[in-house]
């Protein structure tokens, strides 16, 4: 969501945005942003309204803007266009020193950049710019890379010029580049620090070079200026030079050999033979620098002032400040008046000190036999100078001029001044045949989507761009070429869709210097150079012509002709051609698009190899339209909703399918679905509450209603999942909402979805779950699984049968489930490891009708305890059974009608000593055992005369007997159980429908007691 701000306040909230919605910023051009949407009402947006966009930042409406009623859907379309919020300073003025209220709008400053950017700060402040609240400031240093002198004075004229025009202003005159980032304007060469590396086929789709920002010149004809120059001193047998048709004598090249990097100058031009290998190659451009004359550099020894009246052009009266220069340099001490040439005021220039890059008139005088130049006072600068605070001073530096350097004899004035106009020519030489062209690199939308985290590139940041185009190799032999991103074109729909940067250089203007000056029509030897007949320096390529394209050649009529295809006749490709944005046919409503899709009338194919075939709108996980797909494995998978036959179909295989697990165990309970979709749903505060699940209720055949109900808990377990890192999916969530009614969904353009198959609802809560629950999704089968509404506790049940899971298969039954746990809810659970059923009383029934009881012993009687209906105690040497159908706490005795006696010790006869011995037989778990479940442990205790001997008698003097319905098999029994010792353990496997054990023991060898 995009929200829109006004005043600081939520204005207007934009869900989404359209295709064609961007971000768009280019150096020292433009940065903004254009919002593409579409409202059923008109929004009235104002100047200063304002977005900020994550990753891209903070945006301002800088003009008016009406958006355009469309007629077919009776809303209203809009291309919002946002500026970046430094951009408004375009609407703004800048004044001079608006701190103290000025409003001169109009005005001249000559002061280093310091200054100059102070008033561009100065401004940005009374108007109250700030950038979240923080105020602006500039950076002249960090990027400067000497790109200009920060000392240095200069002038800048401010005529009712915007902010922003003063920054372009500024930058123009010290040939550099501004930015904002942040609080921070930035002056400088914008450049970062590391490189990235763009290179076609791994992260580049597409490199397209645009036009070139300066002239590509393999053959230069360099001038300095005319400034000192002696009349005719470069005429004759080195040139004849003229300027639009005007006798001009500059300072020409000097002719000089080829040196060890190929260049050499003659005739007032300077090339490179590794470059220039003929005539026909040579692409012709002309220069002049205007600072390269011939000088002498002096410097300030004595300076003499004084004070005179001079009248001012509306006829007052002023009194001025006149300032005197010498110089104790052997040029300034011999200066003669003859030496001014004729016609021209004789020219003074500072070098250093207040006044750097100043010049005046100045008129020379002798003063007590010392040579002086009385400066003319101008306001050239924006002020009147020299004044009290910029004026020379001892020590600084200043050179004079239009005077005849032929003057100095004995002296290379001149030959020094054309070696250094040679040394400046060559450079720029070297600029200029290196096509300095930009390039539009498209990007890869996979690598740059780099997992969700886009890889965005700031401005500034160094490129290295590998394409086979370039000549020069890197160490891997990529071809290759250097520099740095100057442009940024990002969709704001999806910013990962074919991302785009310009690298290269700005287009604001040249970076080869202010003062190397463009001459339009020049003259040497008879030819011309340049001019506005514009034919000058352009070369024609030929039919056959092997001489690589640049921006600065053309091909010929009949190069063109065999070289492209024509728009206006039929014509044949030799070549492969590729479409990048896909191909329109007619009238354009068919075609094929990027990716290949088609979109054709009636087509009759010979032979075709076809990877995908599917209907207009075709979405297989909508259910819409029809496809032939590949499934994933190298087969394919036919999509469609019906399918008549009107021959024979064989199948290789036939799987009919109506319900299907990955895994995992089945409940029975109230309710189950399966989530055909899902949807968030959100509080007013935009905080996520829950979910909307879609569940499929009438197919067209069968309709069921919504089983559902509010306080429902719905639970989804999948087991078994191909996903390695997440193999299960588990959530269990309250239901706060169900439908009544099945519907059919729609498309926001009104169309019914999925064939008009009609589903219903619930909603499930976000934060009322078992801890660490999943997010529902499409897909999940979900059961009713408990209820949180005390009046419904007949949905607080649930039977699972488990295969997955400890102590798996399990049959386990659960009520009273009112949160997310089913402790303390079993009723029972029938596992191999186990069986438990909580109940009150257990029937078991036998084929003919008879009740048949189930004994539970309870061990040895408590006072108090309550014993229910067939429980069985022991007690006073016997065994009880409570017959009681309602239970007892009475104690087990004769006579009492709740308890029956099955089993009672009896006093064993004396023997010949006249010592009485009894054997007693006890159980772990009562005295019954039903065939085929369970087992009991019976143990032996021999009396005598009541006391307990058993410890006294060995084991193997202890054997034990069955007495059953199979005497023979009671026979082997009793063999196998012979001297086993006092404890003998019974299973099912020992009783036959009904048996009778007991115990016999041989305390002589003549003597042996058996309990009855």
């Amino acid at each position: 969501m995009i929200q829109i701000y006004r005043n600081n306040q939520p204005f207007f909230a934009l869900e989404d945005v359209c295709d064609g919605s961007k971000m768009s910023q280019q150096l020292m051009d433009h940065h903004y942003i254009v919002l593409k949407f579409s409202t059923e009402e008109p929004v009235y947006f104002e100047i200063g309204d304002s977005v900020e966009i994550a990753d891209f930042g903070l945006f301002v409406l800088t003009s008016a803007y009406f958006p355009k009623y469309n007629e077919t859907t009776d809303g209203y379309d809009y291309e919002l266009q946002m500026d970046a919020y430094y951009m408004s300073w375009k609407n703004k003025i800048c004044k001079y020193r608006p701190q103290y209220g000025a409003n001169e709008t109009s005005f001249k400053l000559t002061t280093s950049v310091s200054v100059h950017l102070n008033v561009v700060l100065s401004n940005l402040k009374a108007l109250n710019y700030k950038y979240h609240n923080k105020d602006f400031s500039v950076d002249y240093t960090t990027y400067n890379k000497e790109v200009f002198d920060t000392e240095k004075r200069f002038l800048i004229e401010y005529s009712s010029i915007s902010i922003i025009e003063a920054l372009n202003t500024i930058c123009e005159t010290l040939d550099c580049e501004w930015w904002v980032d942040g609080s921070i304007i930035y002056l400088g060469y914008c450049e970062m620090n590391g490189q990235t590396t763009f290179e076609q086929g791994v992260n580049m789709l597409s490199m397209s070079q645009s036009e070139s920002k300066s002239s590509f010149i393999t053959r230069l004809y360099a001038f300095g200026s005319d400034k000192n120059i002696p009349s005719g001193y470069f005429s004759g047998a080195d040139a004849d030079v003229t300027t639009d048709g005007i006798a001009t004598d500059y300072l020409m090249l000097p002719n000089k050999d080829v040196d060890e990097e190929g260049y050499y100058s003659k005739d007032g031009y300077i090339e490179n033979v590794n470059v220039v290998k003929s005539d026909s190659q040579a692409i012709e451009g002309v220069v002049k620098f205007e600072d390269e004359y011939p000088k002498v550099s002096c410097v300030v020894s004595a300076i003499k002032t004084y004070e005179s009246t001079v009248d001012n052009e509306d006829g007052t009266k002023n009194t001025a400040t006149f300032w005197q220069v010498t110089s104790y340099d052997s040029f300034a001490t011999n200066f003669e008046t003859s030496w001014i040439k004729k016609g021209l005021n004789l020219m003074i220039r500072f070098e250093s000190g207040a006044l750097t890059g100043m010049e005046f008139e100045v008129s020379f005088k002798i003063i007590d036999k010392v040579n002086y130049f009385e400066i003319v006072a101008n306001d050239t600068y924006g002020r009147t100078l020299p004044d009290s605070v910029m004026c020379p001073k001892i020590s600084d530096k200043f050179h004079l001029y239009n005077w005849d350097a032929s003057k100095i004899t004995d002296t290379p004035l001149i030959s020094d001044a054309q070696e250094a106009l040679y040394a400046r020519a060559k450079n720029y030489y070297k600029k200029s045949m290196v096509d300095n062209s930009n390039f539009t690199c498209v990007l890869d939308s996979e690598k740059f989507f780099n997992n969700g985290t886009y890889n965005y590139h700031p401005l500034g940041e160094q490129v290295k761009l590998i394409n086979p185009l370039f000549s020069e190799t890197d160490k891997d032999g990529k071809h290759y070429r250097n520099s740095r991103i100057i442009g940024i074109e990002i969709k704001l729909d999806i910013p990962y869709d074919s991302p785009t940067y310009i690298v290269g250089e700005k287009a604001a203007y040249s970076r080869l210097g202010q003062l190397e000056d463009k001459v339009n029509s020049i003259t040497v030897n008879g030819l011309q150079i340049g001019g506005a007949s514009g034919g000058g320096g352009v070369y024609i390529i030929g039919m056959n012509d092997t001489t690589p394209e640049t921006d600065s050649n053309v091909y010929s009529a009949r190069r063109t002709r065999n070289s492209f295809l024509s728009k206006l006749h039929p014509d044949t490709a030799q070549k492969v051609i590729t479409f990048i944005e896909g191909l329109k046919l007619g009238d354009g409503e068919k075609g094929i698009d990027a990716n290949g899709n088609a979109v054709l009338g009636d087509v009759q194919m010979v032979d075709a190899v076809l990877r995908r075939i599917v209907s207009l709108g075709y979405n297989g996980a909508t259910q819409q339209g029809f496809g032939i797909v590949d499934r994933g494995d190298g087969k394919f998978r036919l999509d469609i909703n019906d399918l008549q036959v009107w021959g024979k179909a064989v199948f290789q295989e036939l799987e009919v399918r109506k319900l299907s697990y990955a895994g995992g165990n089945v409940y029975l309970s109230g309710s189950g679905s399966k989530i055909f979709k899902t949807e968030e749903l959100y509080a007013e505060a935009g905080k996520l509450r829950g979910w909307r699940c879609w569940l499929l209720a009438d197919d067209g055949t069968t309709a069921t209603q919504n089983m559902w109900r509010v306080g429902d808990q719905a639970r989804c377990q999948t087991f078994g999942l191909a996903n390695k890192q997440k193999p299960t999916r588990s959530w269990w969530r309250l239901v706060t909402a169900v439908s009544e009614e099945n519907v059919v969904l729609i498309d926001e353009l009104g169309n019914e979805l999925y064939d008009g198959k009609k589903f219903a609802w619930i909603e499930i809560a976000k934060d009322n779950c078992e801890l660490g629950s999943d997010v529902p999704m499409a897909g999940d089968t979900i059961v009713l699984d408990g209820n949180q509404n005390p009046n419904e506790r007949e949905r607080q049940g649930v039977m699972i049968l488990e295969t997955t899971g400890a102590n798996t298969p399990r049959i386990v039954a659960y009520k009273g489930v009112v949160g997310y746990t089913h402790e303390g809810c079993e009723v029972f659970y029938l596992s191999p490891q186990g069986s438990r059923i909580v109940s009150t009383s257990f029937e078991w029934v036998s084929p003919t009708g008879d009740i048949i009881h189930i004994v539970n012993y309870r061990g040895e009687w408590q006072s108090g305890v309550s014993y229910g209906y067939y429980d069985q105690v022991s007690h006073g040497n016997g065994v009880w059974l409570c017959t009681n159908i309602n239970g007892s706490t009475t104690e087990p005795k004769e006579g009492n009608a709740d308890w029956q006696l099955v089993m009672k010790a009896e006093k064993g006869e004396k023997g010949d000593d006249g010592v009485a011995y009894q054997v007693m037989i006890t159980s772990d778990t009562g005295t019954v055992m039903i065939n085929g479940s369970g087992k009991m442990t019976l143990n032996a205790t021999l009396l005598r005369n009541g006391e307990d001997i058993s410890d006294t008698i060995s084991n193997n003097s202890w054997s034990w007997w069955r007495q059953s319905a199979d005497a023979e098999d009671d026979a082997v029994w009793n063999r196998l159980h012979e001297g086993v010792g006092r404890s003998c353990l019974i299973t099912r496997d020992d009783v036959d429908r009904q048996a009778q054990f007991g115990c016999r023991v041989y305390i002589s060898d003549t003597k042996s007691i058996n309990s009855k």
